[in-house]
């Protein structure tokens, strides 16, 4: 299998330069999407993604993985609100349309919201994706807000509901 930029760009209906300048790139016959820290280093886990199905793997790093867009948590604060969605590619959908947005690696990584990731914002959009998955990823956000004794406003959607 292989997969280029260009091809994951036409799939997800964005432009290649807007997921280069992301970071995105390729990577042995794959793409690699980098994670960033709050302060836009680079984390030392990052995701490859092998094929437009469900071809990833993680970089052997020695930390667990983060989540994917905490640079951009300033533009969530300025806005006052973030979606949270399961995975990259969401995020880029948002991003390039201007949302504020924080991808979590998976349905089960939502302990990996901490509380500093939701100062400044009052109101959380969580996306459910329609499978078992999604709904272990909302239930988990939410416990991890009350967990986190989190104050703010937040509701959950699909994308049917848009």
């Amino acid at each position: 299998m292989s997969l280029s930029i260009e091809e994951l760009a036409e799939d997800k209906g964005l432009p290649p330069d807007f997921l280069k300048g992301l970071g995105v790139r390729e990577y042995d016959d794959s793409v690699l999407i980098p994670y960033f820290d709050e302060e836009g280093n680079q984390a030392d886990r990052h995701r490859i993604r092998t094929d437009l199905e469900d071809g990833f793997r993680w970089t052997s790093g020695s930390k667990e993985p983060i989540l994917y867009g905490l640079k951009y948590l300033d533009h969530a604060r300025e806005e006052g609100y973030c979606v949270f969605v399961e995975g990259e590619t969401d995020c880029w959908s948002c991003w390039y349309s201007s949302i504020p947005a924080l991808g979590f690696p998976g349905a089960n990584t939502y302990d990996k919201l901490q509380e500093q990731h939701l100062e400044g914002v009052e109101t959380l959009l969580v996306h459910r994706e329609p499978d078992q998955g999604g709904n272990e990823f909302v239930q988990g956000v939410k416990e991890r807000l009350v967990d986190l004794e989190w104050t703010g406003y937040v509701s959950t959607f699909t994308a049917k509901e848009l």
